[in-house]
């Protein structure tokens, strides 16, 4: 009896805890706040502030504005007594999405009340991502505004504020895993739920390569904006092939390919004889003279799986050396090639890096309790001693019951980490929304096969911490440190996580290093170059950089700011615009140069407009880049500067944050304006313009005029629907002289300052600043 009340008393409790729980989640839901433009919110008619509410714009003319969301007074020592401003959660997450002029200071106010108190206010400056706020422990309620000053325009896209409750666990419903965190599920929760509106441009570019293919579904994603790509069906790929007359037959060791309809028919193949479609296919190319390359990506472990199968091709390529002597012995094949696993720019990029931030650290995959001895080993010195720093685990088989999941259930202390699981696309983009991943290798005696995903990471601007790799190691070497033990794993991420500006190098490092040599284009290339298929796909576009000057004291910087450029497909147009200088003088100067230089003289009565528009006009490249003569251009500027044009799509890119360095002071400082650094914009600094040439045609070029005719170039680029893009804040800085008037832009150091951050006091402004 005593034992049957004691069950009793504990299914009780347990039944009220679960009421509770499910209360709170009710709670949460009902707090959400989701909102476009201004409708909801309050301001004081006495100032002058005004709305353009089809524009979801305000005109900001004000020492000082407040915008009170839902209540109708600015007096924030009074709570308010709406049921959304009831604090449920214990903490409070803030999405909110706004531009606003570089003249216009945008704070947000989170004020908490214990009934009718105040308790404490938050605040928080432009520009923005993701706030979250700990709630004081005994608030009851909140309130929210924003502060704005100075003039200009307030544009608010959306504002998101969401409740999450730390406490509070769920069943997953696997039997597996007993409970999570409902602010770390319904953080993914709402993470999926944002970037499906998340956009991304990509150009319609002619693809000189066609490939007629069996992939699976990752690696078609990856090789398909690079070559046209056919996806052969089981049924009618004779057909198929001779209307699409491909340059050759790529098939991979895929265990389903083609969405399925190939499934069964690459892998073991010799014990199932009977499965024929495959040589059937490679003869018939034979017969047709098309060439065949079949890819064995899945390594030394599962050669016997794909060994027959490969030995129908005419070519091998593998990922892993390890097994290029075991295909030679298999088949008439003496040269097989090495192709590793790559990033593909268009879906591995920065493009909103941290836009919708999750975490400091993150590892995605899945765990094996019965093979991969070393890797076992390496999640108990790599991802165990994150777990103090506050890992997200990434499940790959989180959804299934636990019935089939026997021997991919994580540990008990694993547990509170598993976050959920997503699909490739989505991961895709997680990538680039936590500050660290961490990465385990199966395969680690290989020079060049370890985890695609290290490239991935890379290719999204986002640094990896990895176990033991050789091939890590080779590719990548101090760029992503390789952790042997519990003691360095946690030496590293106290390291990388604590010091962001020095992670950003490493980030920055290791993305140009994918990007150059790393993508799946460079893949393809080395497919064609292995098959004797004469075809370039790593053609560079020409670039014209574009400079009009009036003083020769900066011609030696405009000089050296080129000539150290590590971009290589170059021409260079300097207009003089001043009667008195030299230009047999500069073209001696500048004929030392290893690319084609023009340096003409124009009458000093015309516009910048105009010098611009002369220099365009006798310019050959595809490609239009400006240069001021008297700012700093890094080597690699131009060369990361078209790497972004690339993977955003976009038909200008430049810097809407970049550094400023104030010489009167001594004083570097980061200056933001427009969307910040990785993100589609509206505006980006003049210095920093390259654009395609041919959207300096559709615009009928710059304005003649002296001043503003970057910034007039945008608004009529982006009027015509062509994409801008900013990329990072890297390897440019303006220089403002301690003469205000050398400058055309006449503005204080304060003005600066007051929408920038410091960086640092310095002389030298260029070391800090060069990656």
């Amino acid at each position: 009896m005593i034992q049957n009340k004691e069950i009793k008393t504990f299914l009780s409790k347990q039944l009220e805890k679960v009421r509770r729980e499910k209360e709170i989640l009710i709670g949460l839901k009902e707090k959400e706040v989701s909102i476009t433009g201004f409708d909801s919110f309050f301001f004081e008619s006495p100032m002058s502030i005004k709305a353009e509410y089809s524009k979801q714009t305000l005109e900001v003319d004000a020492e000082k504005v407040y915008l009170s969301l839902f209540e109708r007074t600015t007096n924030f020592s009074i709570p308010s007594q709406k049921k959304i401003y009831q604090l449920v959660g214990d903490r409070i997450v803030i999405f909110p999405q706004v531009t606003l002029s570089d003249t216009v200071i945008c704070r947000i106010y989170i004020n908490f009340y214990q009934n009718e108190n105040l308790l404490s206010t938050k605040i928080f400056k432009a520009p923005f991502e993701r706030i979250s706020v700990d709630v004081p422990q005994k608030a009851t309620s909140y309130r929210f505004a924003f502060r704005l000053e100075g003039k200009g325009e307030f544009y608010l896209k959306k504002l998101k504020i969401n409740q999450v409750f730390e406490e509070v666990t769920v069943s997953n419903n696997t039997g597996a895993n007993p409970s999570i965190a409902l602010s770390k599920a319904s953080k993914v929760e709402q993470f999926i739920d944002s970037i499906e509106k998340d956009t991304q441009n990509y150009k319609n570019e002619k693809k000189d390569l066609r490939i007629a293919a069996i992939l699976d579904e990752f690696s078609y994603e990856c090789f398909r904006h690079d070559a046209e790509i056919l996806r052969l069906s089981k049924t009618d790929w004779e057909n198929e092939i001779t209307e699409f007359n491909p340059h050759f037959v790529f098939i991979e060791s895929c265990w389903q390919g083609n969405q399925g309809h190939w499934q069964y028919e690459i892998a073991n193949l010799h014990i199932n004889k009977h499965r024929t479609a495959l040589k059937k296919l490679t003869e018939y190319c034979k017969r047709k003279n098309i060439k065949t390359v079949f890819w064995d990506k899945e390594g030394n472990e599962n050669f016997e799986f794909f060994k027959t199968a490969a030995s129908y091709f005419d070519y091998i390529m593998t990922a892993d050396e390890n097994t290029v002597e075991k295909f030679k012995e298999i088949s008439s094949i003496h040269d097989v090639g090495i192709l590793p696993f790559a990033a593909q720019p268009k879906i591995h990029n920065p493009i909103n890096k941290n836009l919708h931030h999750l975490g400091g650290i993150a590892f995605a995959g899945s765990y094996y309790n019965n093979k991969h001895e070393s890797r076992k080993r390496d999640i108990e010195e790599i991802i165990k001693p994150a777990l103090d720093f506050g890992i997200d685990i990434y499940d790959r088989y989180y959804h299934l019951p636990a019935e089939k999941k026997v021997n991919n259930t994580w540990p008990e202390e694993y547990q509170k980490h598993i976050v959920g699981s997503l699909d490739y696309s989505q991961m895709n983009v997680a990538y680039k929304n936590y500050n660290m991943f961490v990465n385990v290798n199966s395969v680690q005696n290989s020079k060049h096969m370890f985890a695609r995903r290290v490239f991935e990471l890379l290719a999204s601007k986002t640094m990896v911490i990895s176990g033991p790799s050789q091939g890590v190691k080779e590719y990548f070497g101090e760029l992503v440190p390789v952790s042997c033990s519990k003691e360095e794993t946690v030496n590293i991420l106290k390291t990388f996580l604590h010091n962001p500006v020095y992670r950003e190098i490493y980030e920055k490092k290791g993305h140009r290093l994918v990007l150059n040599s790393h993508t799946y284009k460079n893949r393809l290339q080395k497919i064609c170059d292995h098959i004797g298929l004469d075809i370039d796909l790593l053609e560079k576009p020409k670039v014209s950089i574009i400079s009009s000057t009036q003083r020769s004291e900066y011609m030696e910087n405009l000089y050296n700011n080129v000539r150290h450029q590590t971009y290589q497909n170059l021409e260079l147009i300097v207009i003089l615009n001043k009667n008195s200088m030299n230009s047999e003088e500069w073209k001696q100067k500048f004929s030392s140069l290893h690319f084609p230089v023009q340096i003409l003289q124009v009458d000093e009565n015309v516009s910048l407009g105009h010098c611009l528009n002369k220099a365009v006009e006798r310019s050959t490249g595809e490609i239009i880049a400006k240069f001021d003569d008297d700012d700093y251009y890094a080597p690699h500027y131009l060369e990361d500067m078209l790497h972004s044009m690339d993977y955003s799509g976009s038909d200008i890119v430049g810097k809407s944050a970049h550094y400023v360095y104030l010489e009167e002071r001594e004083l570097l400082i980061l200056k933001k304006v427009g969307s910040g650094a990785e993100r589609y914009s509206n505006f980006i600094s003049g210095a920093t313009l390259v654009f395609r040439k041919d959207v300096f045609v559709s615009l009928g070029g710059f304005s003649d005029k002296n001043r503003g005719e970057d910034s007039d170039f945008l608004k009529r680029a982006k009027k015509n629907g062509h994409i801008i893009y900013s990329n990072d804040s890297w390897n440019f800085c303006l220089v403002r002289r301690a003469n205000r008037n050398s400058h055309t832009w006449n503005i204080t150091a304060n003005d600066l300052l007051r929408n920038s951050t410091v960086h640092s006091i310095c002389k030298d402004y260029k070391k800090p600043i060069t990656i």
